[in-house]
């Protein structure tokens, strides 16, 4: 169980890094009167770490045994984890020819416009990580049922 809560750890800590490097771009996004939100990848970042904290830390603690639901909440933390920089880097059109494309926000407009809240890539390559978590958590529950 001692290593299981090393794992958590690291875990925990990057989940945190990104989401604190997140926060730290999106308030100097708004300081300069610019529209900010929070991508995909980091809003399920949220919703990860969240998890991390229920499934991995407080179940635990209060059952006394880190089990398979536990273990597939982790799994699935670090597929996530994993991912993110991979589906940032797609949010800000590193993967396509000419970088993230504007939004027109005003018939005409050449100048103008906004970025779109989520690229075609960033969607792909996000759900692509959702489907491999919940494979993940399949894998693990399955698992330890057959066990």
């Amino acid at each position: 169980m001692d290593s299981n809560f090393g794992l958590v750890a690291v875990l925990v800590a990057l989940q945190f890094a990104a989401f604190g490097w997140r926060i730290n771009r999106e308030i100097d996004v708004s300081d300069e009167d610019r529209k900010s939100w929070l991508p995909l990848p980091d809003l399920a970042n949220m919703v990860a770490f969240l998890g991390t904290a229920a499934a991995c830390v407080l179940l635990p603690l209060k059952t006394g045994s880190f089990g398979p639901f536990p273990l597939s909440v982790l799994a699935a933390g670090y597929v996530l984890i994993a991912f993110h920089p991979i589906t940032m880097a797609a949010h800000y059109g590193l993967f396509r020819k000419g970088g993230r494309p504007l939004v027109r926000t005003k018939e005409g407009d050449e100048k103008g416009g906004d970025y779109p809240y989520a690229t075609t890539e960033e969607i792909v390559i996000f759900v692509c990580s959702l489907v491999v978590s919940a494979v993940v958590i399949c894998v693990f529950l399955c698992g330890a049922a057959m066990a």
